[in-house]
């Protein structure tokens, strides 16, 4: 969906897959493969601009991947 700037589609699948429960004797951050549906859903939502609700997921991708330079990067978009 992101491939195709299809925003509000990319923030719908990423938003259902964090709503699935964790499944027993799997952790969340396993079920939820880490940080990979916050990060399409802070930048669907930043474009869509929903950017303080983007803004939550993105500080979630930096808890989870501090060093991922492409949320150091992307860490300028939140600057006020």
């Amino acid at each position: 969906c992101l491939a195709h700037g299809q925003m509000q589609a990319a923030a719908s699948f990423a938003a259902a897959s964090l709503s699935i429960p964790p499944r027993v004797g799997i952790s969340e951050p396993e079920e939820n493969f880490g940080a990979g549906p916050h990060a399409i859903l802070y930048w669907a939502l930043f474009w869509l601009g929903r950017r303080a609700e983007a803004q939550a997921h993105f500080e979630t991708c930096r808890r989870l991947d501090p060093r991922n330079p492409l949320y150091v990067e992307h860490a300028r978009l939140f600057k006020r």
